[in-house]
């Protein structure tokens, strides 16, 4: 557990920080989703004149949205890139899943949330189990996490592309599986870049910023190849079903090589906390 750090200083709220983050991600996210069509590069000026703005409020001591001098910490910037490239790969899946259930088998809104309590019980379950469980090494049980959702997609992959017709209770367990490695990746990582930073409301705010992000970024840039699978399947004449199943299966088969570049990173990140 961490200890109570909260602190009577009263914070202004950084109204320039919050619109010069805004229209970075904008700008960011826009040419994404939108398609190649919008060829805009203006988020890296953007990113670039929000981060000079905070730095300098930062140096003046005058309450900036992002307090720049977290980034002259180790274990909290390879901690914030790994839950960005995380999450980048995880949501996607299970926004799939949701598109696989509705559109390609008709099941109704309430009926996919149902089944998706598999992945959400999994990881409300496993997530206090895995923070006890870093005695045996921070490193140790994110590794473990990533690995285990790995195998949670590739499996969905294999039923997806071997099986035919899938039945949809098959794609159960690898929403159980994903959702073990979700919690056992999370509650390490997160005790072990927040442990040792000062101002950790700040630096909680920005873990969540990059979560958010890599949920985003994911799902933007990683739909493209279910989209693409889906028409292909389309034109080649399968069913409605059959064509989600595959496109399904052709994200799983691209998400697993961002959780894998989780796994390879993770021993690289030296949390000297964890």
């Amino acid at each position: 557990m961490l200890a109570d750090v909260r602190s009577g200083e009263h914070k202004r709220l950084d109204l320039a920080g919050v619109a010069l983050s805004t229209l970075a991600m904008l700008l960011l996210m826009l040419p994404l989703i939108e398609g190649p069509e919008r060829r805009w590069a203006g988020w890296p000026v953007a990113f670039v004149g929000f981060y000079l703005h905070q730095r300098r409020k930062s140096r003046r001591g005058l309450s900036p949205l992002l307090e720049t001098d977290l980034f002259g910490d180790r274990a909290f910037n390879v901690g914030a890139l790994l839950i960005l490239i995380f999450w980048g790969s995880t949501t996607p899946f299970s926004f799939s899943y949701v598109l696989l259930m509705q559109t390609g088998y008709g099941y109704s809104p309430l009926a996919t949330a149902g089944s998706l309590v598999i992945l959400g019980g999994a990881f409300g379950i496993v997530s206090p189990i895995a923070g006890r469980l870093t005695s045996f090494g921070v490193r140790r049980i994110m590794m473990a996490g990533v690995l285990v959702d790995l195998v949670g997609m590739l499996l969905a992959l294999v039923l997806c592309w071997t099986v035919g017709p899938l039945p949809a209770a098959w794609l159960l367990p690898s929403l159980l599986l994903v959702g073990i490695g979700m919690g056992l990746f999370m509650t390490p990582i997160l005790n072990a870049v927040m442990s040792g930073i000062h101002d950790r409301h700040v630096a909680s705010g920005i873990l969540t910023t990059m979560q958010r992000g890599g949920n985003a970024l994911g799902v933007a840039a990683l739909e493209v190849p279910f989209f693409l699978t889906l028409s292909s399947a389309g034109s080649r004449g399968l069913s409605q079903t059959a064509s989600y199943v595959q496109a399904f299966g052709g994200l799983s088969e691209v998400a697993p090589r961002f959780s894998l570049c989780t796994n390879l990173t993770a021993p690289l990140a030296a949390f000297r906390r964890g």
